[in-house]
């Protein structure tokens, strides 16, 4: 799971996960390995992946070359099950075929205001 500590989805399914993680459990997943990736600490792995949103679930083959994306549910017998045999369905996620986040805008600019309020604003504030 790659995750963020702010993010309330991923502190929802932490509870999940962690179960889904639990060596005692680990029988119930044919061996699949589970981990965390808190993205606020290596944000470079996740770029490596294209993480966009959080969480993120990838699986990974065991060479590490295919990757598998799950986008179903995050309840513990969904996570699971797309363990155990799911991600056989999914198609091979690429993270050279993610596009690359939109470039952010200023409030201004979503607003449609640009540089001209910038310039307006500004000089509002100018001393007289």
């Amino acid at each position: 799971m790659f995750f963020a500590p702010w993010c309330g989805h991923c502190k929802r399914m932490k509870g999940a996960w962690d179960k889904l993680a639990d060596p005692n459990a680990s029988s119930r997943l044919d061996g699949t390995k589970v981990a965390r990736v808190d993205c606020t600490r290596h944000a470079s792995v996740c770029t490596k992946y294209a993480v966009r949103s959080f969480p993120s679930l990838l699986l990974f083959d065991k060479g590490g070359k295919k990757i598998r994306k799950h986008t179903g549910g995050r309840d513990l017998d969904s996570l699971a099950a797309f363990a155990r045999s799911g991600y056989k369905q999914a198609p091979e996620y690429d993270p050279a075929k993610v596009p690359p986040p939109p470039p952010r805008r200023s409030m201004l600019g979503q607003l449609g205001l640009g540089n001209r309020c910038a310039r307006v604003c500004h000089a509002a504030t100018q001393p007289h």
